[in-house]
Formats: C-alpha cells, sequence, structure tokens
C-alpha cells in the first residue's frame, strides 16, 4: 500500500506509462483498484463501476478509462473470469478504506509542506530584500518631478497621477495618466513611463531602475512591474480602492511571482493625495 501511496506524486499517470516506468508500479494499481471489488462473484457491469469509483477516489491522481483499467487487471491475472463474471485470484492485502485513508493522509502532509516551504522561502525573500535595500539621496526630487507630471495630468482633465523611472541617477523615462486622451484603459503613469524607459534602454528589461509613482500603483500596474524586473518602487499617497503594494492587495506576497521589487510608500504622500482631492472636487463642483 505504501508503495502505491507513493506513487500518487506521479498525477496524470496512465496506466501504460506506469508499466513503462516499472511493471511492478502498473501491479501496485491494480492491487490498489482490487480493494476495490468484493471478494465474491461480481458482474462486468459491476466490475466497471467499482472501477469508475477507484478513479474517482484513491486512484483520482491516474489518467485512464475505466475499461482499460478492468481489462489490464484481467490481463495481469489480478482477477480472472467466471462463467458469469469476474472472481479475485487472491485475497486483498489492504482494504478499500485503508488505502483511501493512506492517499488522503498523504495529500495532507503533501499540503502541508508545500505550505511550510511557501512561508520559508517568503521569509528568506523578505530577509534577502532587507539585506540589499537600495537607498538614494535625490528620493525627494525625484518624486517632485513625478508630482509635476502629476500636475500636468490635471491640467488635462486626467486624474492627476505621475510617474517617473530612474537608472544610475538619471531619469530615463516619465508619464502622467493618459487614459482618456488616447482612449486607453492601459494608459496608467506607469505604464507610459516604463514603455518610455524600455525604449530609452532598448530592453524591456528594466534592472537597476527606480520607479516613483505619485499613487500606490494597482494591480495591473504592479504586474508590469514585476514583469520589467524594476529594483524598487517609491510612491507618494496610498490607494486603499486599488493599490496593490498592500492597501487593496498585496502582490508582494504573492508566491508565485518570479521578482519581486523592493517597495517604500508614503513619500510627499500628503502633496500627492491633496493633488487627487483637490482635483475630485472640482470635478463635483464644477
Amino acid at each position: 500500500m505504501q508503495r502505491f501511496i507513493e506513487l500518487t506524486i506521479r498525477r496524470g499517470s496512465s496506466l501504460a506509462s506506469l508499466e513503462r516506468h516499472d511493471p511492478q508500479d502498473l501491479i501496485v494499481v491494480l492491487q490498489g483498484f482490487a480493494s476495490y471489488l468484493p471478494n465474491d462473484m461480481i458482474t462486468a457491469e459491476m466490475a466497471l463501476k467499482s472501477a469508475v469509483e477507484f478513479l474517482n477516489h484513491a486512484g483520482n491522481w491516474l489518467n485512464e478509462k475505466p475499461t482499460t483499467l478492468l481489462l489490464q487487471t484481467l490481463k495481469k491475472g489480478l482477477i480472472y473470469e467466471a462463467t458469469v463474471g469476474y472472481l479475485k485470484t487472491n485475497p486483498d492485502a489492504f482494504t478499500r478504506e485503508q488505502l483511501e485513508a493512506g492517499v488522503l493522509a498523504e495529500e495532507e502532509r503533501r499540503d502541508n509542506f508545500r505550505h511550510n516551504m511557501r512561508q520559508v522561502l517568503q521569509k528568506q525573500n523578505r530577509e534577502i530584500n532587507g539585506r540589499r535595500r537600495i537607498q538614494h539621496a535625490n528620493d525627494m526630487g525625484f518624486m517632485r518631478e513625478a508630482l509635476e507630471y502629476a500636475k500636468e495630468a490635471g491640467k488635462l482633465g486626467e486624474i492627476p497621477v505621475g510617474c517617473v523611472i530612474v537608472k544610475d541617477g538619471e531619469i530615463i523615462g516619465v508619464g502622467h495618466n493618459m487614459s482618456i486622451a488616447t482612449h486607453d484603459p492601459s494608459a496608467h503613469a506607469e505604464v507610459v513611463a516604463i514603455r518610455k524607459a524600455a525604449r530609452a534602454l532598448e530592453n524591456y528589461r528594466l534592472k537597476g531602475c527606480t520607479l516613483y509613482v505619485t499613487l500606490e500603483p494597482c494591480a495591473m500596474c504592479a504586474g508590469l512591474i514585476a514583469h520589467a524586473r524594476i529594483d524598487r518602487v517609491v510612491y507618494g499617497a496610498k490607494d486603499a480602492k486599488t493599490g496593490a503594494y498592500g492597501s487593496a492587495v498585496d502582490l508582494g506576497t504573492v508566491a508565485k511571482l518570479n521578482h519581486r521589487p523592493q517597495v517604500e510608500g508614503g513619500l510627499l504622500a500628503e502633496e500627492a493625495a491633496t493633488l487627487l482631492t483637490d482635483f475630485f472636487d472640482k470635478k463635483r463642483h464644477g
């Protein structure tokens, strides 16, 4: 039974692939199926029904047809054809209940292992990022540049969000919201600036870059930042509705993301928030 439980890691296997890997693996699986069959005479219809139950429970990791399972069990001699149905050749080494309990316990063990590994990896990432935190003396100056682009957006009737991207102390990409003017819902300040920076570097990877933006990036922009491999993100005001760095959601805690930038919020947050508040007040009372 233990060998059967170990084989469940090979999700999507067929009986043929199991036999190619090791003929004994096939026998072990067929023995597991046999535990679903009664010890007395069983009709072909009942045997197929038992095959379906096996594939839906202890054998749910297999990619196989019930008819193939039954024919292989017959072919390998674990059951034999009698006058009106099938009989087992030998008594079972374990019961169906024991097999299902063993498989369930193994699934729980693997789930716990994956959960613990995710926690370990997240802790390691936090420690690594903490050791290599990047500092820039001119953070305030670059954020003020972003605020100027945000003001420009407001003058054009766009939501006042501005962004600049810096590499080696120089601005290589700038942008502000342009969704209304371009009829493009993706034309956020970060997207515009990232596209310009990528063209400037002639590279879609923006390693070594810091992105300054006046409002916490949304999930779309945070995803793009991860794809671009931007090292550091500095934002001004939090966005409780759509902020993706801890306000509405926190993409930084998603274990499957293959890149996590260093993120710092709150720089010139009051000025950035005031721009947004004044803009929407004018909209409401204009």
